[in-house]
C-alpha cells in the first residue's frame, strides 16, 4: 500500500448523526404516521398483588372511535406467554409473564386490558371506563419477605418465591482467605433504577392479512424480538419484519420483548389496522418492562500485610421482580471483569435470585458491571482505611501490569491489553489530584466538607454468545454467536455506501461505519452514505449492547470493504491494461496504481463505473456490480470449560475479552447542614483502545457519567410496603439535569487491543461503569472526619442527613487526611 494518507480514525469531526438531530428531524416512533392507524391505552393494574376476578369492557365498546378491546384472557388464548430468559432454562422456569394479565397482576402498573380507538385521547378516555375486580393479596416488596418461611407466592407455579440459588468459586478461595492476612468486609445495597430515555418505549404493527405477515416500526434496541415475539404469537420469525426508527436512548431497557409489541399485533390482527403504541413517562416508571438491577451484597476481600489482594467473596442477592426476563446474565457478565484491574487469584460467589411484586428487571446500562464495580471499589477503599495504607497506593499496588497481556483471569475471560499504572498516573497528574488534595486541607481548615474519590474500574466488553447461558445449565443447541453484518456498497458514480443490518442505540454507530469505511477506501467521511436494513433482509447481527458495536461493526464494515476492493483490483487491472500483481492501493488518492509507475492511476469513481455500467467490457468471469456482505464474529470468544452450573470450581471461558478501563476522580463538596453533595469537578481517564472518533467517545463517556451521578445521588425506584412505587414521574424520579453535572474533563489512553480492527474496544458504558464507586468514594472522604461509611446510594440530601446522624462527632485532634491522601 503507498501514500499513507490522513488518517481518518482517530480524527476530532462531528458525529454523522448529530445534524439531523440538533435540527429536530430525528425520525422516532411518534413521528410515523400510516393511514388508519389506531392508537392504544392500556389499563393497568392500581395493585402490587391481586387476583383478578372479573373485567367489565361493556361499556368500552360503545364509545365512538373504539375499534378494539383486547383482555387478559383474549391473550391467553390467543399467545404464548411473553418469551423470557426463563425459557432458557434446564428445565424451564414457570415464571409466565403475559402481555396482559388474566388471573393474577404481580406489580403495579401491569397491563391488564387494551383498548384500541382512532386517536390516543378516546383510547385513554374510553380505557377509563373499563371496570376490574381484584381480589387483593398481600405483596411481597423485598427479598427478606420472599424468603420468608410461608410467605405469599408471587408464582403459584414455583414452590417459593426463592428462582435461582448457585455457588461459584474461580480458583482456590477458601485457601486464599485462609492464608490472608487480614479480611475486609462490607454490605452493600444497590438501588433499583430505569432507563429514563428521551422517548419511552413504542411501536407500530400492521398486520397484512393477505400475506399472514406482520411488520414493526419500533424504537427496540435488538432484532433479538424476531425469534422470542415469533414463540410469542406462534408465528414464523419470516413472516415478522422489523424496521428500525430512531431509538430515543434505550440503556438496556428496550432490549427484550416489550408486552406492548404482543398488545398491538393482535390488535392489528383483529382490525386490519396498524396499531401504535406509545408509553408514556408515568407508564415507563411505574409499569414499564424492564427495570436494572435491584441487589445487595455481602462482600469480602483477603488481603496480606502489605496489602497484597488475595481473594473476593461475595453472596448477592437479587429483586428480579415479579418476572425473570434476562435472567442472571447482570450478575454473570460482570464475572468478565471480576477481579477489576487487580491482581487477584481467586473469586467465590454465592448467588440467590428472587421473585417480588415489582417491575421485572432485565438490564440498565452496564449489565451489572456498575453494581460489581461500586462493590469491588467500596471493598478496595475499605481495606485501605483498616490497613492504614493510602487508598491510591492501595490500588497502585494491585494493579495488573503491561507485561501481564494478554491476561487470562480467574474466571477464564480474556483481557486482551492494558497498561493500568500508566493510566492512573495520568489521571491524577491531569485530574490536578494534589492540588485537590491541598485546597481540601484549607477546606477542612473552614469547616468545609471537601472529598475526591479515586477508582480504577474495568469496563468489559464486546459481549459473547454464551454469556446469555453461563449461568444456566450446559446445553447443546443453546446460541454462541454474537456476530454483526455489514454490507459496502460503491455505487456506478463512485459513491460508498453502507448498510448496516441492526437498529441503532442513540450511539454514533452511523459515525463508526462512515469512518471504518472512509479509512479503508481513502475517502471523505462526510461523502460515505450510510443507512440501516429492516430485518427482512438483514444478516445476522445482535445489535447494540455490551459496548460491542464499534468493535463489531469496524470487523464488519473492514471486512466487506476489503472484499469490494478485491472485487476492485480485476477491474483496475482491466483499467490500467497491467497485471493484478502490479498493482498497489493507494489510499491517499483514493484507487489503485501501477507499482512504480503512480502516474498510471485507476480511481475509485473510474473503477466503480466500469464495473456498475460497462457489462460488455468486464472481464470474464465477473459480474457488475461491487458489493459485499461480511458478517463479522465475536474476537477471541471461547467455550466455557467443564461444570458451569453449580460449579465448585468454575471457568467460563471468555465471553467478553475485550476491556476497556477508565480512572475517575470527582470531587465533591458536602454541605453537612442540608447534607446536599455539589460536584465541584470530574476528571475521567479512559482506555478505549484506539479512538475512532474522540467526539463520539465523549459523548458517550459524558452521558454515561451523567447516569451514574443519578445513579449515585438521586436515582432509585423505591416501593412502599404494600408495593406502591415511590416514584411516579419526573418530580419524584430525580434524573439529573444540565445543572447538576459539572464539566466533565476527560483523558485517553490508548493501549489497542491486538484483536480488533485498529485495536478499538467498547466505550459505550464506562461512564456509568465507575462514576456511582467515585461518587460514593469522594463523599465518603468529605466526611471521614465524621466515621462516616458509605454503603448504599443513593446519596440523597436525607441520606446524607441519615449517615451524618448517625455517626460520631469529629475528632479535632485527628488528621482527617491521614488515610486518604
Amino acid at each position: 500500500m503507498t501514500g499513507a494518507g490522513p488518517r481518518v480514525v482517530g480524527t476530532p469531526r462531528a458525529t454523522v448523526e448529530s445534524a439531523r438531530h440538533v435540527r429536530g428531524e430525528g425520525r422516532f416512533v411518534g413521528d410515523l404516521q400510516l393511514p388508519g392507524m389506531l392508537h392504544v391505552a392500556l389499563v393497568r393494574s392500581p395493585h402490587a398483588h391481586a387476583r383478578v376476578v372479573g373485567v367489565d369492557v361493556a361499556a368500552v365498546r360503545s364509545v365512538p372511535g373504539v375499534r378494539a378491546v383486547l383482555t387478559g384472557a383474549e391473550v391467553a388464548a390467543a399467545t404464548q406467554p411473553v418469551f423470557t430468559m426463563a425459557a432458557m432454562h434446564r428445565p424451564p422456569l414457570p415464571v409466565p409473564m403475559p402481555a396482559l394479565a388474566a388471573d393474577k397482576v404481580r406489580h403495579v402498573g401491569e397491563p391488564v386490558v387494551a383498548v384500541a380507538a382512532t386517536s390516543r385521547e378516546i383510547a385513554e378516555d374510553a380505557a377509563s371506563l373499563v371496570r376490574v375486580r381484584y381480589d387483593v393479596l398481600p405483596p411481597i416488596t423485598t427479598p427478606a419477605e420472599a424468603m420468608a418461611p410461608g410467605a405469599p407466592l408471587v408464582h403459584e407455579s414455583l414452590p417459593g418465591n426463592v428462582l435461582m440459588e448457585r455457588s461459584y468459586d474461580f480458583g482456590e478461595v477458601e485457601a486464599e482467605f485462609a492464608r490472608a492476612a487480614h479480611v475486609v468486609r462490607r454490605r452493600l445495597r444497590w438501588p433499583r433504577q430505569t432507563g429514563a430515555a428521551l422517548e419511552p418505549f413504542g411501536c407500530v404493527a400492521r398486520w397484512e392479512r393477505g400475506s399472514q405477515e406482520l411488520t414493526f416500526w419500533s424504537n427496540h434496541q435488538s432484532n433479538v424480538l424476531l425469534w422470542t415475539l415469533g414463540a410469542t404469537l406462534g408465528l414464523a420469525p419470516a413472516r415478522i419484519t422489523a424496521i428500525p426508527r430512531d431509538i430515543g436512548g434505550s440503556f438496556g431497557a428496550k432490549f427484550w420483548q416489550p408486552r406492548a409489541m404482543v398488545v398491538c399485533a393482535l390488535l392489528s390482527r383483529a382490525t386490519g389496522r396498524p396499531v401504535r403504541y406509545l408509553e408514556d413517562r408515568v407508564e415507563n416508571l411505574v409499569g414499564g418492562d424492564n427495570h436494572g438491577e435491584d441487589r445487595s451484597y455481602d462482600a469480602e476481600l483477603a488481603l496480606d500485610e502489605d496489602g497484597t489482594m488475595r481473594g473476593l467473596r461475595f453472596s448477592v442477592v437479587e429483586d428480579y421482580g415479579s418476572a425473570f426476563v434476562l435472567g442472571p446474565i447482570n450478575n454473570a457478565e460482570p464475572l468478565a471483569q471480576a477481579g477489576g484491574p487487580y491482581d487477584i487469584a481467586a473469586v467465590g460467589m454465592r448467588f440467590t435470585a428472587v421473585v417480588t411484586n415489582k417491575v421485572p428487571q432485565a438490564a440498565y446500562r452496564g449489565f451489572g458491571g456498575t453494581a460489581y464495580n461500586f462493590m469491588l471499589e467500596r471493598l478496595v477503599d475499605a481495606a485501605a482505611d483498616e490497613l492504614g495504607i493510602d487508598r491510591v497506593e492501595l490500588r497502585r499496588r494491585n494493579l495488573l501490569t503491561p507485561d501481564r497481556f494478554p491476561h487470562r483471569t480467574v474466571t477464564g475471560n480474556v483481557y486482551d491489553s492494558g497498561d493500568y499504572p500508566a493510566a492512573l498516573d495520568k489521571a491524577l497528574a491531569e485530574s490536578r489530584y494534589a492540588e485537590w488534595r491541598e485546597r481540601q486541607r484549607e477546606a477542612r481548615t473552614e469547616g468545609r466538607a471537601i472529598g475526591i474519590g479515586v477508582v480504577t474500574c474495568q469496563e468489559r466488553s464486546v459481549q459473547g454468545g454464551t454469556a446469555l447461558w453461563v449461568m444456566f445449565d450446559q446445553e447443546p443447541g443453546r446460541g454462541t454467536t454474537a456476530a454483526e453484518t455489514a454490507t459496502v456498497r460503491i455505487d456506478a458514480q463512485g459513491t460508498v455506501r453502507v448498510a448496516l443490518h441492526s437498529p441503532s442505540l442513540g450511539t454514533p454507530t452511523e459515525t463508526v461505519a462512515a469512518t471504518i469505511a472512509a479509512e479503508e477506501f481513502g475517502v471523505a467521511v462526510e461523502s460515505v452514505v450510510v443507512s440501516r436494513l429492516d430485518t427482512s433482509v438483514a444478516g445476522p447481527a445482535m445489535g447494540p449492547s455490551a459496548s460491542r458495536l464499534t468493535v463489531m461493526l469496524s470487523g464488519a464494515v473492514a471486512g466487506a470493504a476489503r472484499e469490494v476492493l478485491e472485487q476492485v483490483r480485476p477491474l483496475a487491472a482491466r483499467l490500467l491494461e497491467c497485471a493484478e500483481d502490479d498493482l498497489e492501493w493507494d489510499r491517499e488518492r483514493g484507487g489503485y496504481a501501477v507499482r512504480g509507475a503512480p502516474s498510471s492511476f485507476a480511481s475509485l469513481a473510474a473503477v466503480a463505473a466500469l464495473a456498475n455500467t460497462q457489462a460488455l467490457s468486464l472481464p470474464d468471469g465477473i459480474r457488475s456490480g461491487l458489493e459485499s456482505t461480511f458478517t463479522y464474529d465475536h474476537p477471541m470468544a471461547t467455550m466455557p470449560v467443564g461444570p458451569v452450573d453449580g460449579a465448585t470450581s468454575a471457568d467460563w471461558g471468555s465471553f467478553c475479552p475485550i476491556i476497556g478501563h477508565t480512572v475517575h476522580i470527582p470531587v465533591v463538596e458536602v454541605d453537612t447542614a442540608t447534607g446536599q453533595v455539589h460536584l465541584l469537578d470530574y476528571y475521567v481517564l479512559h482506555d478505549c483502545g484506539t479512538v475512532v472518533n474522540p467526539d463520539a467517545v465523549r459523548g458517550q463517556v459524558v452521558g454515561g457519567v451523567a447516569q451514574g451521578i443519578g445513579t449515585a445521588l438521586s436515582e432509585a425506584l423505591e416501593y412502599d410496603a404494600a408495593g406502591q412505587p415511590r416514584a411516579r414521574d419526573l418530580r419524584s424520579y430525580f434524573v439529573p439535569t444540565f445543572l447538576d453535572v459539572p464539566p466533565i474533563r476527560l483523558g485517553h489512553l490508548e493501549t489497542p487491543s491486538p484483536f480488533t480492527y485498529r485495536g478499538v474496544k467498547g466505550v459505550g458504558e464506562g461512564g456509568r461503569m465507575a462514576a456511582p464507586a467515585a461518587i460514593a468514594a469522594a463523599v465518603e472522604d468529605a466526611l471521614a472526619p465524621y466515621g462516616v461509611r458509605v454503603d448504599r446510594l443513593p446519596l440523597t440530601p436525607e441520606a446524607v442527613l441519615r449517615l451524618l446522624r448517625d455517626t460520631p462527632e469529629p475528632d479535632s485532634k485527628e488528621d482527617p487526611c491521614s488515610t486518604t491522601t
